[in-house]
């Protein structure tokens, strides 16, 4: 659950500005190459905020499961994590913290029974079949193969998506409310 709600609210709070006016020089010293930063940043995430959060997790899961299962459930728990990371930045083309926010574009109204289902098969079945998969270590061995898999075909399906509409979103314009037909004169 935390995982989840880390990586979530990462998501969102990435879309808004840190310092709008600042937005200027990101586009002005751009070198275009979009794929190597954003992979930066889901590096980022998946490094630098994921890994010490379940590393500080183990000593806690040691004491209670064992060091063989506290060091189990982290290597499946953080893969999971990282699947979760590759599938909610997976549309996500903007530069962190720097470009415009333009609010009620997650249209929470519509939405929120797919995302409660998301929230409710990522933490409930995924800690159903991590209990399932940690009773044998040839179980272990094969979600771990497999969550590698899923995170490997994430990987290559967010390359193929960047190929066919590369680039970054600097300054994102928001939705016509109605659709005109720009007939002149």
């Amino acid at each position: 659950m935390l995982s989840f709600f880390l990586v979530a609210g990462l998501r969102v709070v990435f879309t808004v500005p840190a310092e709008l006016r600042a937005n200027w020089v990101f586009q002005f010293c751009w070198p275009g190459d979009a794929r190597r930063y954003l992979a930066g940043v889901r590096r980022a995430v998946g490094i630098a905020i994921l890994l010490p959060l379940f590393a500080a997790l183990v000593p806690v899961h040691a004491l209670l499961w064992g060091p063989r299962i506290a060091a189990q459930h982290f290597a499946c728990g953080w893969l999971a994590a990282l699947i979760l990371v590759e599938a909610l930045f997976l549309h996500f083309r903007k530069l962190p913290f720097t470009c415009a926010y333009l609010p009620g574009k997650g249209h929470l109204r519509l939405f929120w029974p797919v995302y409660l289902l998301a929230f409710v098969t990522y933490t409930y079945g995924f800690a159903r079949l991590e209990r399932l998969a940690l009773e044998t270590g040839a179980r272990t061995a094969a979600m771990v193969v497999g969550l590698c898999a899923v995170l490997g075909a994430l990987g290559a399906y967010r390359h193929w998506l960047f190929r066919r509409r590369p680039g970054v979103i600097f300054d994102e314009l928001p939705e016509p409310e109605t659709q005109t037909l720009e007939l002149s004169g």
